[in-house]
C-alpha cells in the first residue's frame, strides 16, 4: 500500500489506525497472505474498511501506466472479487460471482464461453487454469458475511481454502463471529491469520461524528450535541451506525430552537429540554427498528436546520412511518 492509499484511509475512518496498517502489512501485490479471517461487532468498520482499500488498491495498481507495460510479470496485474454471502445460496453463484468481478473490465471471449460450466470447486479451478489472462494476475477473493457459507455444504470451506495454495489466491473472510464458531469440526483446515476490530471507544466516536458535521454549523457546537447524546444513550445504543441514526435525527431539532429565537447557542441546558420529547421519540423507534438504514442513508438530514423548517419538524415521524414494522 502507498503512503497515499494509508494516508487516504487513516483519514476516512478515524480510530482504526491498527487495524488499517495491519491490512497493509497482511495484503500486499508481492506476499499476501493465503487466509486472512477478519472479525468483529456490528459497526466496527470491518465491511466498509476491507472494501475502501481494494478500491484504492485496485484503482491504483491498474492504473493505465500499469496495464500498458510491454510484458506481463508476476504481480503485475491485480484483481478482486468483494462478494456477499448473504445472497449467495449455491456454490454454482459464489464461482460464478467470483469470476464476473474479475472480468467486469475486461473483454475474455475465453471467459464467457466457459463461465457457465463453473458450479464446484473443481470447476473453478479449471476454470482458473484455462483462461490465460489470470496466468500472471494477483487474486483476492473477499467474502462477507461469512458465516453464511456454512449452509452451502459442512466441507464448502475447507475445499474453498485449498484454493488458496492450488492457484495463489488470498482469500479473505469477514464475519461477525470468531473463527472457532465457523472452524468445521469434521475435517481438518487450513488456520487462517485473524484481524480483529474491537469496538470503538467514545473518543473515535466522537472522531467518527465529526464528519457529519453540517458545513454550515460549528463544529464545537455540534460536537457539543453528540457528546451529551452519547452519554445519555450509551446505554442503549451500542451501535454506531444506530448513534449516527440519533444523531442525524435529533441534531436538526436541537438547533431549531436556535434559528427560531428561542434560545442561544450557549443555553446548552434550555436547548436539550426543548428537545427532550423528540429524544423519547426517537430512542423508542430505532428500538422497534421502526427506522431502517436505508431510510437514514437516503432522508437522513446533514444540512443546517435552517434550510427546511418543514422537513425537520416531520423528519422523525416522517421517516419510521415510511419504514414499517419489519425490521
Amino acid at each position: 500500500m502507498t503512503k497515499a492509499i494509508h494516508s487516504q484511509l487513516l483519514k476516512e475512518y478515524p480510530g482504526r489506525t491498527k487495524q488499517i496498517e495491519e491490512l497493509q502489512r497482511l495484503i500486499t501485490l508481492e506476499c499476501s497472505v493465503p487466509f486472512l479471517y477478519i472479525n468483529g461487532l456490528p459497526s466496527t468498520g470491518k465491511t466498509s474498511i476491507v472494501n475502501r482499500f481494494f478500491e484504492l488498491y485496485s484503482h491504483e495498481f491498474n492504473s493505465p501506466s500499469k496495464k500498458n507495460q510491454p510484458t506481463k510479470a508476476p504481480g503485475s496485474s491485480f484483481r478482486f472479487a468483494f462478494i456477499d454471502c448473504i445472497d449467495c445460496l449455491s456454490q454454482k453463484t459464489l464461482f460464478r460471482r467470483i469470476l464476473r468481478s474479475w472480468f467486469k473490465d475486461t473483454k475474455a471471449s475465453s471467459f464467457k464461453s466457459i463461465e457457465n460450466t463453473c458450479e464446484t470447486v473443481e470447476d473453478f479451478i479449471l476454470v482458473n487454469n484455462s483462461i490465460p489472462e489470470l496466468e500472471f494476475d494477483t487474486k483476492y477473493i473477499v467474502l462477507d458475511n461469512a458465516e453464511k457459507l456454512k449452509s452451502l455444504d459442512p466441507l464448502f470451506i475447507p475445499s474453498l481454502l485449498e484454493i488458496s495454495d492450488i492457484l495463489q489466491i488470498s482469500i479473505i473472510m469477514i464475519s461477525v463471529l470468531p473463527w472457532e464458531n465457523i472452524r468445521p469440526q469434521a475435517t481438518s483446515c487450513p488456520e487462517p491469520i485473524c484481524l480483529y476490530f474491537t469496538q470503538y471507544s467514545k473518543p473515535e466516536v466522537i472522531d467518527i461524528l465529526k464528519l457529519d458535521c453540517p458545513i454550515d454549523e460549528p463544529e464545537n457546537f455540534f460536537l457539543t450535541f453528540v457528546d451529551s447524546l452519547y452519554e445519555t444513550f450509551r446505554r442503549s445504543c451500542k451501535d454506531l451506525n444506530e448513534f449516527r441514526l440519533l444523531v442525524s435525527l435529533l441534531y436538526p431539532k436541537y438547533v431549531q430552537p436556535v434559528f427560531e429565537g428561542q434560545a442561544t447557542r450557549n443555553e446548552t441546558a434550555r436547548l436539550f429540554k426543548l428537545c427532550q420529547p423528540y429524544f423519547v421519540l426517537a430512542i423508542d423507534k430505532l428500538h422497534l427498528r421502526e427506522i431502517s438504514a436505508y431510510d437514514w442513508q437516503s432522508k437522513s438530514i446533514l444540512a443546517s436546520a435552517k434550510n427546511d423548517f418543514e422537513t425537520i419538524e416531520k423528519s422523525i415521524n416522517k421517516i419510521s412511518s415510511k419504514s414499517g414494522t419489519h425490521h
